[in-house]
Parts: C-alpha cells; structure tokens; sequence
C-alpha cells in the first residue's frame, strides 16, 4: 500500500490557505493542491507531513503542530491519504 500525506496551512483568521501549483504529472499541471507527497516507509504519517511541507513550500511547522483530520483509503491500488491542518 502506498502512503501519502496533504496538509493545509491556513492563515489565522481562516481566509488564506496556502496551495501548490501541480506542474507533474502532467495531467495535473496548473491545478492547485494542498502540499504533501509521498509517505516513505521509515516515517509516520505526521513526520512525512513536516518534511514535504518544508521541501514544497520552504516552512518548518513540528509533527505536534499538524492536526490530522481525515484520512482517505482506497483501492485498485491500494493507498492511504493523511489530511493535516
């Protein structure tokens, strides 16, 4: 099963959210979606959730500051969605 994580930053009067711009693949390229990426297998969900937020959007926010508010399975293949805000 493969693993992904998304979070959502959100501004503190909840009017502002930041977002990526897709360029890959390229059936995603110019739509916007929320930063995350692929879970590596060493790294829990909240770990996962730091890392690519700093790669994707150059911010450093701790595990204990994600709040995990959904998560999506699916099937054929099989893969696993963490939502944090």
């Amino acid at each position: 099963m493969q693993h992904y994580v998304a979070g959502f930053l959100f501004s503190p009067d909840m009017t502002k959210v930041v977002l990526i711009k897709k360029n890959k693949p390229k059936w995603m390229k110019g739509f916007l979606n929320a930063v995350g990426g692929k879970q590596k297998p060493y790294e829990f969900s909240d770990n996962a959730q730091r890392r690519e937020f700093l790669e994707e959007a150059g911010v450093d926010i701790p595990e204990k500051d994600w709040e995990l508010f959904c998560v999506l399975n699916g099937t054929s293949p099989d893969f696993q969605v963490c939502f944090y805000r």
